[in-house]
């Protein structure tokens, strides 16, 4: 018989994640926010209220746990009420009908990686080594058990790595009052729908004149989109891990830095810059708050987004001096505000409690460099991307060739991707690990982080130059 109880718990605290990032983007923006983008800004709230608890002493219980639903309530009967955002392309919207066979595809997609999923079948080994087992302690203690990650010999855990993820197991299992794995997994599985939606998002931004895709296209690109991720999720057991979320907050942050490189898509939209700005926060924070690997991703993310600003600022005939430069990117505080804290935090709390691990990191030398390069092409090649984690190299060559004006999006696009891509490999060149396990354990999930914008970007691509050929 299947216990209600946990399920109703997994469920009720994404709800409550989506209704108060939801009331506090409408408080702090014009209209509502996204979906996905209520979902990130909620989980991020939440994990900060969480710590916050521990930090004060207050135990973990039903009562606490759900305690921001009353600040929910709050922010939306007071926040601005108004007609919900949307940022896709006025023409995009005309031409792709809701539901084609490829939204019905990459439903199924979805579908098929919950249920296995709910039946553990891709139970992810780090749920149980990492993710999991520190959400248990803090589920038992009721707060969060710095003394388990200080001990010698925690370092299989990642110590050091954000602990958003397992504090909302733990506060999960604090409202069901029991520790259940298929009901958790609900996570990951809600953080593969909405990673798909943002994809699809940017096909569908794509549909308009822009890119010219048809609604062909846009349906085989959501397909395409969903199949392949899933597929590699439920191969590669992601389920209970961090990688899908992190890969969501990546993809949410290439979207939004296109929209704001790209001002023909935001049409009726609010000329207010900061409101632009805040969604790229959000992702940066979900990021920085997720996986250690977060913290490069926002900073590469909010220097590209400045860089936009400031390029924005001078096509409006206002140069000014260095000081003015750096004045307007003080104030744009909605971009860089959220992920700072977060971050900050994080660090805070790394060095306090002494969690740092060395051998993540390491100075950089041939041997390694050369050991990397060589285990590269079998990390590409394992079974579970079935020879699809090559497009990757899709990446540096969309950003260095010079594509056609119709598809010159593209370079900002694959930016972000291709800056975190130099990141993992620099990484390999450094550290205290054998070098080939790590490669080869490590960076087919990587590559997930980045193949959704990768596939978006080649099927843009190719239909663009589809479409060429048929002009």
């Amino acid at each position: 018989m299947v216990e209600l109880r946990p399920w109703a718990a997994a469920i009720a605290l994404i709800v409550l994640a989506i209704w108060l990032g939801g009331a506090a983007m409408q408080r702090l923006a014009r209209g509502r926010a996204e979906l996905g983008e209520s979902f990130a800004l909620g989980l991020v709230i939440l994990g900060a209220w969480l710590q916050l608890l521990d930090l004060v002493g207050v135990s973990w219980s039903p009562v606490t746990v759900l305690l921001p639903a009353a600040l929910a309530f709050v922010l939306e009967r007071t926040g601005k009420h108004g007609v919900a955002r949307s940022v896709q392309n006025p023409r995009a919207q005309r031409s792709i009908q809701p539901w084609s066979w490829g939204e019905w595809m990459a439903a199924m997609g979805v579908g098929l990686f919950a249920w296995s999923a709910f039946t553990l079948r891709s139970m992810s080994p780090d749920f149980v080594y990492h993710w999991g087992v520190k959400g248990r302690r803090f589920f038992e203690l009721g707060a969060i058990d710095w003394a388990f990650l200080e001990r010698t010999g925690a370092g299989y855990l990642h110590p050091d790595y954000p602990l958003l993820v397992s504090s909302v197991y733990g506060a999960t299992a604090t409202i069901a009052g029991t520790w259940s794995e298929t009901s958790l997994m609900l996570l990951s599985v809600a953080a593969a729908a909405l990673l798909v939606l943002e994809a699809r998002s940017i096909l569908q931004d794509a549909a308009g004149d822009s890119w010219a895709l048809d609604s062909w296209q846009f349906a085989a690109g959501v397909a395409t989109v969903s199949l392949v991720l899933m597929a590699f999720s439920m191969a590669h057991e992601q389920a209970g891990a961090a990688d899908i979320l992190f890969g969501l907050s990546a993809t949410g942050l290439s979207r939004r830095l296109l929209l704001l490189a790209s001002p023909t898509w935001t049409k009726g939209q609010s000329d207010d810059l900061s409101d632009r700005l805040l969604p790229i926060g959000v992702w940066a924070a979900l990021a920085v708050a997720t996986k250690i690997e977060g913290v490069p991703l926002a900073v590469f993310a909010l220097s590209v987004a400045s860089g936009l600003v400031l390029a924005k600022r001078n096509e409006a005939g206002r140069r000014g001096s260095l000081e003015s430069r750096l004045f307007t990117i003080l104030t744009a505080w909605r971009l860089w505000a959220l992920p700072l804290v977060v971050g900050a935090w994080w660090l805070g709390n790394v060095y306090r409690h002494d969690l740092f691990q060395s051998s993540n990191f390491g100075v950089p030398n041939v041997e390694r460099v050369r050991s990397t390069l060589d285990a590269l092409p079998q990390a590409l090649s394992l079974s579970s991307w079935s020879g699809l984690a090559w497009l990757i190299v899709a990446v540096p060559v969309l950003l260095l060739a010079r594509p056609p004006a119709s598809v010159g999006g593209l370079r900002i696009l694959v930016l972000l991707p291709a800056l975190q891509l130099g990141f993992y490999l620099f990484t390999y060149f450094g550290g205290e690990q054998n070098t080939t396990f790590w490669v080869l354990s490590s960076f087919p999930r990587l590559v997930f982080h980045l193949m959704p914008v990768t596939l978006v970007a080649v099927m843009i691509a190719l239909s663009s130059q589809r479409s060429l050929g048929r002009g």
